[in-house]
């Protein structure tokens, strides 16, 4: 079964706030899995969703396919592919099902801001949620062989006609009660199953 587990990164005197972002999460995900040796990784948080595809603020949406990044853009042959990452999510569609969330690509940068170029890239890659951390988990993951997934609460709408910034900050405090409820779901869900038992049978 799927071990207990809690991984808390304390601040330096030097912030004050949470940190966020793709360098702190590789380094997290990398020392936590040599001191802790997690059965699964999961990469919670809050992200930017998209109303075309059905989401609204507090939404949940659930890891599916691969992680990406938006913003590695690399336009040389051979390079714009590895840009974008595409790192493996495990399956957990009987998670998504049974407990009643959303499922989709979730892409990764080092912005909150929105730019076209950006924009066209989590179109191309038909992303369902925008964050700051979850392809960077997952590629430190596939390096160590650990399987992981994703479970993010939106907080803006990133395909509407607004500031990012100011809708994160209006919506914050409902998408974390959202994702809070959810994330008790989900390790009530996990115990005494196996990684194979989170993905829906296929007869």
């Amino acid at each position: 079964g799927i071990r207990d587990g809690i991984v808390r990164l304390v601040g330096s005197e030097m912030c004050i706030r949470d940190r966020v972002g793709t360098e702190l999460a590789t380094l997290t995900t990398h020392l936590a899995i040599n001191e802790l040796s997690p059965d699964i990784v999961i990469s919670t948080g809050t992200a930017g969703g998209f109303s075309a595809t059905g989401s609204d603020i507090g939404s949940i949406i659930v890891s599916s396919g691969n992680f990406v990044y938006h913003d590695h853009h690399i336009p040389m042959a051979g390079f714009a592919e590895s840009g974008i990452g595409n790192y493996p999510s495990i399956d957990v569609s009987a998670v998504v099902r049974d407990l009643g969330f959303h499922s989709g690509v979730i892409s990764s940068g080092s912005s909150l801001r929105k730019t076209t170029e950006d924009v066209a890239v989590l179109q191309q890659t038909g992303a369902q949620a925008k964050d700051m951390e979850s392809a960077a988990v997952a590629g430190v993951c596939m390096l160590h062989h650990t399987p992981c997934f994703a479970v993010r609460s939106i907080t803006n709408l990133v395909d509407e006609d607004n500031s990012s910034e100011h809708e994160f900050i209006g919506n914050f405090d409902q998408a974390v009660v959202c994702l809070t409820q959810a994330m008790v779901a989900i390790i009530n869900y996990l115990p005494n199953k196996s990684i194979a038992e989170l993905a829906i049978e296929i007869e």
